[in-house]
């Protein structure tokens, strides 16, 4: 409605000239007004509504004539009728444009959330006559918008909250957001990782450059890998890099989502269980390990040597029944529980039968 025209300036033609003008510009404003999907409405230049198109009627199921004056101003929510008369108070005082939203009542008893507009309309002196307006019903917009916010605002909980740094980037690898974990793992701060898109590159141990790059080029099937960074003091850490591409309807990659976690710890503990086992499978004595219930999850080599039994057969299964084979008493089976139990240890020799028949002392500790 904002671009229609003012009349043209007239003459010295008679006031019955003018009338008819007026009358004819009105009649068009009417049809033009009732072919849009929009609520289209018009007041006198104190405010005062004079014009709605049929949406209106359609929409509230409230008849023109009872829209005119004032009278719309009882189908907005209480709490916002206040507010919007004053605002379009302002507008008129200003001779500025109107905009305001408020909740309009629909004809089911719904109120719904509005964006109206509005523009002066001048003579050929600059004097207002008349405002021209819209409504538009922008509620689903609005519940879309809050839930977006809240949806961004979950993502934010979780992703500047966990230990892991979680990261995106457009389709051609420019970061578009790093979660605050960055600078505890890399000891960079995440403005600096913004302002070059090679800040997750850089701090890339030497050795480990090639394989995390051929890990990148993959981003279209995603990608998982194990490198090292070094961080500004000079530490290097192990992380554990996954990547995810997101695709649009049409399957083509329009960003790549990922999580970094640092697995330095976890890599020194499997170091170690690593070295312990090939301690364990070296010496000459049977070692197992048991948990709190008896329960065999360590049997090295010596121990399948000694009893017969494989570390798949014995991994699982209670100590007492491998080691003992039903030759100690039962009485003698709860006193070695019994010291375990308290925490001492356990020293024993013991007669045992292995699988194959063949007795055998032992010297249990």
């Amino acid at each position: 409605m904002h671009c229609l025209t003012r009349p043209p300036a007239m003459g010295p033609e008679s006031p019955g000239v003018l009338a008819d003008a007026l009358v004819g510009q009105d009649e068009r404003m009417s049809v033009l007004a009732d072919s849009i999907d929009h609520i289209v409405w018009s007041t006198d230049a104190s405010g005062a509504f004079n014009f709605v198109n049929t949406r209106w009627e359609e929409y509230t199921r409230q008849p023109r004539s009872e829209a005119d004056g004032s009278g719309w101003l009882a189908l907005l929510h209480p709490e916002d009728r206040k507010r919007t008369w004053a605002c379009f108070r302002e507008a008129i005082a200003s001779g500025k444009r109107f905009e305001c939203e408020y909740r309009l009542r629909r004809w089911d008893g719904e109120y719904r959330w509005h964006l109206s507009r509005a523009a002066p309309h001048r003579n050929a002196s600059g004097e207002i006559e008349r405002w021209i307006g819209t409504s538009t019903d922008v509620d689903d917009l609005k519940r879309a918008d809050a839930a977006l916010r809240e949806s961004e605002g979950r993502f934010r909980d979780i992703a500047e909250n966990i230990r892991e740094v979680f990261w995106l980037t457009s389709a051609d690898q420019k970061i578009m957001y790093v979660s605050p974990a960055y600078e505890d793992i890399w000891g960079q701060s995440v403005e600096s990782c913004y302002a070059t898109d090679l800040a997750f590159f850089d701090a890339v141990h030497p050795d480990d450059k090639e394989s995390f790059a051929a890990a990148l080029k993959s981003k279209n099937e995603g990608f998982g890998v194990e490198y090292r960074i070094v961080r500004p003091d000079g530490e290097i850490r192990w992380i554990q890099d996954r990547a995810f591409p997101i695709r649009d309807a049409r399957g083509n990659v329009v960003r790549v989502a990922g999580i970094a976690e640092d697995i330095t710890a976890r890599r020194a503990l499997e170091s170690n269980l690593h070295m312990q086992s090939k301690l364990l499978a070296s010496v000459s004595l049977a070692i197992a390990l048991t948990d709190i219930e008896g329960r065999i999850v360590t049997w090295n080599n010596h121990a399948e040597i000694v009893y017969g039994c494989t570390a798949e057969e014995a991994i699982g299964r209670n100590f007492f029944e491998i080691i003992l084979l039903g030759e100690a008493s039962a009485s003698e089976v709860s006193e070695i529980r019994a010291v375990l139990g308290s925490g001492e240890h356990v020293v024993r020799e013991l007669e045992v039968t292995r699988r194959d028949g063949s007795r055998v002392w032992t010297a249990i500790r």
